[in-house]
């Protein structure tokens, strides 16, 4: 039997392939290696774990300027020191009898001690964790032979009395009331278990027996808290404070009694802040930074004298001011960056320009050796 078979079908013929022009062979070759790049970059940085960034800054101008500067020429010349650089300063102090060695209290960053042989700042851990690292600390005192520190801090809300030793630390007082700190701390020379300090409240506190028991009396209070002390190297009974309202408040009895000066004028101009204070031990005369310029009293703030300085009074406010251990005739003030140095009572000035943008708050003398100073910074 015959099988049809269906004629083949011819296939229909296909239009030539014309060959695709060089440039777009290049194009399209460098638009899929740019496409194999954007993937795998992608799936790199999505197999890459989240890192937390650095919170303290990692380049010299991300850190700011130095907020610690160093003479060792008497101020004639400062250098920046370098591991200060992102403190915000309260307060400074030579250790005693070591030159080489700055106690550095700081805002938010607790207590810091500078080396000046190895140029390092290194922070002060409490392993007994009375005194934190996050602490304001508003005062440093030290024992006569200088083993022990005493803290006047803020922290947690509180102001407290912190001691500090080699073997560890101890809370002598800690403020019963919220929100105010501790401003000034005394030791005697004499006896160092014969302690005051001064509150952010008004109240002055003393122990007689090291704070080691509650034996901590209030032998004052003050019309206004109080926010900057100095006492007699000489004498340690004579004390001056500061109110935060600028009262001057004088005591010779070590803090048992307080003459109050609300007011203080020198040549008929009234004084409205006090800014720095330094008793002269050499001169006699307790010196006041104020917003009026340098001024001195001899008679515990009953009359005033100013100076004639490079700044004309009232044109800037004096920032700060320091004195020589021995010599009566020498002493410093500043305002803004430029620091002023007398040698021969206040006659004339030499003027000496900082190496920094910021203002100088407070200067220090080392009374061993009087060309070594440092100079500390506010914004």
């Amino acid at each position: 039997m015959d099988r049809h078979v269906p004629p083949t079908q011819p296939r229909p013929l296909e239009p030539p392939r014309r060959p695709l022009p060089t440039a777009v062979k290049v194009f399209l070759g460098i638009l899929g290696i740019v496409i194999i790049i954007i993937v795998v970059t992608f799936l790199v940085l999505r197999s890459q774990p989240e890192r937390n960034e650095p919170a303290t800054p990692t380049t010299e101008e991300e850190a700011g300027p130095a907020s610690l500067l160093v003479s060792y020429d008497g101020g004639d010349t400062w250098n920046e020191v370098e591991s200060s650089k992102g403190f915000r300063l309260r307060t400074i102090e030579f250790k005693n009898g070591d030159s080489n060695t700055l106690y550095v209290g700081t805002e938010g960053k607790g207590l810091w001690v500078y080396d000046d042989v190895r140029k390092s700042m290194e922070e002060v851990k409490d392993p007994d964790n009375n005194l934190k690292n996050t602490a304001n600390i508003f005062d440093i005192e030290q024992s006569l032979d200088g083993e022990a520190l005493y803290v006047g801090a803020f922290q947690e809300g509180r102001g407290r009395v912190v001691r500090l030793v080699e073997s560890g630390s101890r809370e002598i007082y800690i403020m019963p009331l919220e929100g105010f700190g501790v401003f000034g701390v005394f030791v005697d020379p004499l006896d160092a278990r014969h302690i005051n300090f001064a509150a952010g409240d008004g109240s002055f506190f003393e122990s007689r027996d090291g704070g080691t028991t509650n034996s901590w009396e209030v032998i004052a209070r003050f019309r206004e808290g109080t926010v900057k002390f100095e006492s007699s190297e000489t004498a340690p009974t004579r004390m001056w404070a500061i109110g935060n309202q600028n009262g001057l408040y004088t005591t010779s009895t070590g803090g048992r009694s307080w003459f109050a000066r609300p007011s203080i004028s020198v040549d008929s101009n009234g004084i409205s802040k006090i800014n720095d204070m330094r008793y002269h031990t050499p001169r006699g005369a307790l010196m006041l930074a104020t917003d009026y310029g340098l001024i001195e009293s001899y008679d515990d703030g009953v009359t005033w004298e100013s100076f004639q300085t490079p700044i004309v009074p009232k044109a800037a406010p004096i920032s700060a001011v320091a004195v020589h251990p021995r010599r009566s005739e020498t002493f410093w003030m500043t305002s803004g960056n430029q620091m002023y140095r007398t040698q021969d009572g206040g006659i004339t000035w030499k003027q000496i320009i900082l190496p920094t943008p910021l203002q100088i708050s407070m200067l220090r003398v080392d009374s061993q050796n009087p060309l070594i100073m440092y100079a500390g910074l506010t914004q």
